[in-house]
């Protein structure tokens, strides 16, 4: 049981690691997008690499997502595990 503990714990601080780290891709992704707007008014940029950055802040934002839903489950996990499942809410919000 310690084990499994100890694993969701590393599991959880890694999820929570990865979101936070994702954090300043979406911002250069936004700058990105932004850049490739501005360019593509002055002439300088074709539609297709606008598009190319819009998609990118998709992908990133859908990423962030989906390991933010990991991180959540994982949290849940774990305080289940440690018998702390009354705390989640404190934790989420």
């Amino acid at each position: 049981m310690e084990l499994l503990v100890s694993k969701t714990y590393k599991e959880t601080l890694s999820f929570l690691k990865e979101y936070k780290s994702l954090i300043s891709s979406v911002e250069l992704a936004k700058e990105n997008l932004k850049l490739q707007e501005q360019a593509f008014l002055q002439g300088l940029s074709t539609n297709a690499q606008v598009i190319d950055a819009r998609n990118t802040l998709s992908s990133i934002i859908v990423e962030q997502k989906s390991v933010a839903y990991k991180y959540i489950v994982s949290l849940a996990n774990l305080m289940a595990l440690s018998d702390h499942i009354d705390l989640f809410y404190e934790f989420v919000y």
